[in-house]
């Protein structure tokens, strides 16, 4: 049984315990910060995961044209199970550009590789695991798709918009966490110079980067009326498309064992169902689960 509902109808009293309905709670939103980031750098050595600002994009002449590369990862455990993500938005806040910038396309790629703040580096992914190529390669260590993308110019707040990809990227991580390793933000032409920017950090405070996630979360599974029709007690709740799901019973409403009253095989379609069980003597609780 994968979850069972704490909605609990007491025979005799069904009136006063009945009549809880449940309902999905639409576009729900939670803005996270990210849980690690840092920049991967052919001019500054690193590891970089502990300062207050990431350097992504090409730099300058004194700088060699050196590339950088941003590295962010966001942990969505707080969103409930089940819930389905239908937007995604990322700010990040630009705190720096070089004195003479050239404006450029910031790409949004999927890591495909597991990586560490505290030990990435332009050449060294994790322990002792360099990236495929230095800064990472593309198809192996990051999706060669972008995800989405935002043009980049003066030192302001930017933010990538919600994209099918990027609702996609997060949907995934969702149903198989282990495989969220975040994303890699690059210049979409690295042999331009000077399209460098330095982005607030997660140690940046006020500016640190946002990542805004709009979701719908499952409808709650709650017994929703009750009744004592010719000698039996039925009760209501919804079942969901697909859903099979178990009535139970038994006397104690703190301690006892609960007998199956009922198995339905999963819902052809959304709706409310009734079971019903005769009415017997003494007190009986009732509840409803999925199986």
């Amino acid at each position: 049984m994968a979850r069972l509902d704490l909605a609990v109808a007491r025979l005799l009293l069904f009136v006063a315990t009945g009549g809880m309905a449940g309902t999905a709670v639409k576009a729900a939103v939670v803005t996270l910060n990210p849980s690690q980031d840092t920049y991967l750098s052919e001019h500054f050595a690193g590891p970089n995961g502990t300062g207050t600002d990431m350097v992504i994009g090409t730099q300058g002449l004194n700088a060699t044209f050196t590339k950088n590369r941003g590295l962010l990862q966001f942990d969505f455990s707080s969103l409930p199970p089940g819930a389905v993500v239908n937007a995604v938005t990322l700010r990040l806040a630009v705190a720096r550009v070089p004195s003479i910038p050239a404006d450029s396309n910031f790409q949004l790629h999927r890591l495909l590789r597991p990586w560490d703040a505290l030990q990435s580096t332009w050449r060294l992914r994790l322990g002792e695991e360099d990236w495929d190529v230095p800064g990472g390669q593309e198809g192996t260590d990051f999706s060669a798709t972008s995800s989405a993308s935002v043009f980049v110019a003066d030192a302001v707040e930017d933010t990538f918009p919600s994209t099918p990809q990027l609702v996609a990227d997060v949907n995934a991580w969702l149903s198989n966490p282990s495989t969220n390793h975040g994303w890699l933000v690059k210049t979409e032409d690295e042999s331009v110079g000077y399209t460098a920017r330095r982005f607030a950090s997660a140690e940046g405070g006020a500016g640190a980067p946002l990542l805004e996630v709009q979701f719908d979360a499952p409808a709650l599974l709650r017994i929703t009326s009750t009744a004592i029709t010719g000698g039996q007690f039925c009760l209501r709740f919804v079942a969901q498309q697909g859903k099979a799901y178990v009535v139970e019973r038994r006397d104690g409403l703190d301690g006892g064992t609960w007998t199956a009253i009922r198995h339905l095989p999963p819902a052809e379609a959304t709706g409310e169902v009734e079971v019903c069980d005769p009415v017997g003597t003494g007190n009986a609780f009732y509840r409803v689960g999925e199986e």
